[in-house]
C-alpha cells in the first residue's frame, strides 16, 4: 500500500495470540471495515470469532497526518491515542503503547495494496504475549457481513 488513503475497505482477518504467559495459543478469525469518515478520518471495526465460538469486536479510529497514522481507541474500553504509526522511510511501521507496567510494542507492515500485518508484542507484569493479525481485502463481489 503506497498511500494510507488506501486503507479505506473490506478485510478478512487471521489472528494467533501467542500468551507465553498461560502457554496457551489463541486462533481468531474474523472481518474488519475501515471506512472513511472524512477530513482525514477513518473508522475501523473489527469482529472476530475465538477459536470458533465467542465473538469479539474492537473498534478504533484513524486519524490520517501525512505519512503518519495516528490509532485512536474508539470502543468504550480505553479513551485517548494508542499509538501513533511513522511511515515517512518504509512500509513498516512501530510504536509502543503503555498501559500500566505493561507495553504493547504495535507494529504494522503493508505487504501490497490488499494484505497487511499487524504483530503486537505484549511485556510486562501482567502479560507476556505477542499477536499475530494477517489482513486480506475482500472482494468487490464477494459477500461480507458488515454488522
Amino acid at each position: 500500500m503506497s498511500n494510507l488513503d488506501e486503507l479505506p475497505g473490506r478485510y478478512h482477518l487471521e489472528r494467533m495470540v501467542d500468551d507465553y504467559g498461560n502457554e496457551k495459543t489463541t486462533a481468531m478469525i474474523g472481518t474488519c471495515i475501515i471506512k472513511d469518515l472524512g477530513d482525514g478520518r477513518l473508522s475501523y471495526r473489527e469482529d472476530v470469532k475465538i477459536e470458533g465460538e465467542r465473538m469479539a469486536f474492537r473498534e478504533f479510529t484513524y486519524k490520517l497526518d501525512g505519512k503518519k497514522l495516528h490509532v485512536e481507541f474508539a470502543d468504550g474500553h480505553r479513551e485517548g491515542e494508542y499509538v501513533c504509526l511513522d511511515f515517512s522511510e518504509q512500509p513498516v511501521a512501530m510504536a509502543d503503547h503503555h498501559c500500566g507496567d505493561d507495553v504493547y510494542a504495535h507494529e504494522m507492515a503493508f505487504l501490497s495494496a490488499n494484505n497487511w500485518t499487524t504483530r503486537v508484542s505484549v511485556r510486562g507484569p501482567q502479560k507476556h504475549m505477542v499477536i499475530r493479525t494477517t489482513y486480506y481485502r475482500a472482494k468487490d463481489d464477494e459477500q461480507f457481513d458488515e454488522t
